[in-house]
């Protein structure tokens, strides 16, 4: 994200963030391995997280019913991408601790709103981020922000995202983009409402924070052609979500490089869970606008005043 020069609220925030999610998210996975977490409750169709590796873990039933499900799929990416606007929320946990969570409303015409809530582990502070985007364009806007930064909107350029947040994509959010790709094997066996399926593990980064996408990277050469396990709910309205266990992911990687996964991919993803959630009965944002131009941060003076 582009730096301004006379702001230090602004000038220190990218870096600071990204290292804030990355430290999220491994303080939170040590935490649950060693206290042993808690598991809360689970409502998702997806199993629990373990910290298991690859080659020890044990086999799951395979699939059922492959061509009814790659109809069910698709009817169910229908209904959703067809709907006024469609909510959506992303989360990662550690052994059903969460840690890190963005919502948001679609809206087709290639605009969207979100708020993403992190901690910072050292300061116990909370931080809360909205963003906005139109077209090709997303701002994003700290509450934290004081003085002459307060009530800005920073706009993120090129193919940035905000704090990294690879789902955040410009008009179209990824957790939606990523859909037609998925590639279903069959129902989950005793529960037809499931699709499990795969999809390249570079596309699936969308669902990572941009330094937990590099670290799977360094480990795969070529995340293009590594496939990672997703499960897929489907409604009565449509996809109403689907997740990555970490215990997936580094089974992919250990497929695709023909070798264990590395102790810090291991311990930093093995036993955590990256899950999407779709809602088509979400509130109406009504008009969703680009920030007026009197709220957006200059590229060459502090703030927006």
């Amino acid at each position: 994200m582009q730096a301004k020069a006379s702001s230090p609220a602004l000038r220190s925030y990218p870096a600071s963030m990204s290292r804030l999610l990355i430290s999220v998210v491994m303080l939170a996975v040590v935490l649950a391995v060693c206290d042993g977490g808690d598991p809360g409750e689970q409502s998702d169709p997806l199993p629990a997280p373990t910290a298991t590796s690859a080659a020890n873990a044990p086999s799951s039933p395979a699939p059922v019913h492959s061509d009814e499900a790659t109809e069910a799929l698709n009817r169910g990416i229908r209904k959703l991408v067809r709907s006024s606007h469609v909510g959506f929320s992303h989360s990662i946990t550690a052994q059903g601790t969460l840690i890190f969570t963005t919502e948001g409303v679609w809206v087709p015409q290639r605009r969207w709103v979100s708020t993403t809530t992190s901690d910072d582990p050292d300061s116990g502070e909370s931080y809360v981020m909205h963003a906005v985007s139109v077209g090709r364009q997303t701002w994003m806007q700290m509450e934290n922000w004081t003085g002459d930064d307060a009530g800005c909107w920073l706009a993120t350029s090129g193919t940035q995202v905000p704090l990294g947040i690879s789902g955040l994509t410009p008009g179209v959010p990824g957790y939606f983009s990523v859909l037609p790709y998925l590639r279903p094997r069959g129902f989950e066996p005793d529960d037809p409402s499931v699709v499990v399926a795969e999809v390249r593990l570079d596309y699936a980064a969308i669902l990572f924070p941009v330094r937990v996408a590099q670290l799977i990277q360094d480990e795969v050469e070529r995340p293009g052609q590594a496939r990672v396990e997703v499960r897929v709910s489907v409604g009565r309205n449509g996809v109403e979500g689907y997740g990555i266990t970490g215990a997936n992911l580094v089974d992919a990687i250990a497929k695709a490089t023909s070798e264990e996964a590395s102790g810090l991919v291991q311990a930093v993803i093995g036993t955590t869970t990256f899950r999407v959630r779709f809602s088509s009965d979400a509130e109406d944002p009504g008009t969703i606008s680009a920030p007026p131009e009197e709220l957006r941060a200059s590229a060459s003076e502090g703030g927006c005043r």
